[in-house]
């Protein structure tokens, strides 16, 4: 395949140094060329417990943001093939609620470059948390009482905050039947209620900013514009086709708790450990289903999809996509950032000898791929860096995604 016969064990050593230095408990690699499998190699634990099981080929991870390319874009592209949209097609022609509102002219186009002007995330504290059960702020950048339990570095919550009782009960029924975690549940209302959030929004400057927002957009007109929820539609449409057995939402719904790697301890809205629901709190609180986040999968899986896109919408033997819809999404970049239709590129590692053209995504969890269309390469990365907890400076030292990568490209002969 043109790679140097040692970059297996270049890898093993990279990846057992970063497990070891507490980068992240295990991980997934895989590293795919000219349609053949060189690496495909799991590492290390699922949890950062000591009892946990090691990562195998079935453990599936918490994608995190690759949801964004994976779940949200890949349905949607299914969609611009039918003809359903077109790139300047405006937010309000598929929300009727936003007719009157702001981020209603935002177009697709925007929404896919991350263009929108809309904040980077929504401040979902505020959305599910009943204000009748604390006052002022529900965090602060102090531990000042009563604002003691530790969110994250430097950021704290306030102790008397609880969940609204309209939106999340801790027993499920018909009425609060989406899961968040353990012992909480949504409500149907749940997600429209975070969605009017976002519909109400008024959008800064349409320069580059990047955004869960306009994928939680996009993944609500791809609902409507196929009047099938969105995991039922990728499922129908792209992961059964593909075999890609071990992937979805919710992912206790189709493999057990034991191959699910977990993420972090959240000590505040969830107070628990998180295994087997989404780490991200939009997509949580959404009910475990949302745009920007909320897919998993494992790296057998994912490179079936990627193939398809390196192979222009077709694998073996099934058309997925058409060769025009993978050209215009993979191809099209952004005049002012270095972003396809949807995906991310890699334009800052040209030196090491990615190509310009290379498109794909990263996830918070510590997830990432990156597919070469010049070198006929696949990179897929999956690991979850923020157990216990996401201020994990070892991950950031030892970079073991970038590393692994640049570690590719210098064994090309």
């Amino acid at each position: 395949m043109g790679l140097k016969s040692d970059l297996e064990a270049r890898v093993r050593d990279i990846l057992t140094k970063s497990i070891k230095g507490g980068a992240m408990p295990g991980c997934q690699v895989l590293v795919a060329r000219d349609g053949q499998i060189v690496i495909d190699k799991c590492y290390g634990r699922l949890s950062s417990a000591e009892s946990s099981g090691k990562v195998t080929e079935k453990s599936v991870y918490d994608l995190a943001s690759m949801s964004k390319t994976c779940g949200t874009l890949a349905a949607l592209m299914v969609t611009y093939d039918r003809g359903l949209w077109k790139l300047d097609d405006k937010v309000s022609k598929f929300i009727p609620a936003t007719d009157t509102l702001a981020v209603g002219d935002i177009t697709m186009r925007e929404l896919l470059y991350h263009q929108s002007g809309l904040p980077p995330m929504l401040n979902i504290y505020k959305v599910v948390l009943d204000t009748a059960t604390y006052e002022g702020e529900p965090m602060k950048y102090k531990k000042v009482d009563p604002y003691t339990i530790k969110v994250q570095k430097g950021v704290y919550g306030n102790r008397n905050a609880r969940l609204r009782s309209d939106l999340y009960s801790a027993t499920p029924s018909d009425k609060y039947n989406q899961p968040v975690a353990k012992g909480i549940y949504a409500s149907d209302s749940a997600r429209i209620v975070i969605m009017d959030e976002i519909y109400r929004i008024v959008p800064g400057a349409k320069k580059y900013r990047y955004s869960d927002l306009n994928f939680c957009l996009l993944m609500e007109i791809q609902e409507r514009i196929t009047g099938v929820p969105h995991e039922e539609f990728l499922r129908a449409e792209v992961l059964e086709p593909l075999n890609m057995h071990h992937t979805g939402y919710r992912p206790t719904e189709f493999i057990g708790i034991g191959d699910i790697a977990a993420t972090e301890y959240d000590n505040y809205l969830r107070k628990q450990h998180i295994r087997g629901y989404v780490h991200d709190e939009t997509a949580a609180f959404s009910g475990g289903v949302q745009g920007n986040a909320g897919l998993f999968s494992n790296v057998n899986d994912l490179v079936k999809l990627f193939q398809t896109w390196l192979n222009g919408g077709t694998y073996g033997g099934k058309r997925i996509f058409s060769k025009e819809t993978v050209d215009l999404f993979t191809v099209t970049k952004s005049p002012d950032c270095a972003r396809t239709l949807g995906f991310d590129m890699l334009t800052d590692k040209t030196d090491w000898g990615v190509s310009d053209k290379t498109y794909g995504h990263t996830g918070f969890t510590g997830t990432c791929f990156w597919i070469d269309p010049e070198n006929d390469l696949i990179y897929i990365f999956l690991s979850n860096r923020v157990d216990p907890t996401r201020d994990n400076s070892a991950f950031t030292k030892f970079n073991p995604r970038y590393t692994v990568l640049k570690e590719i490209y210098g064994s090309m002969k």
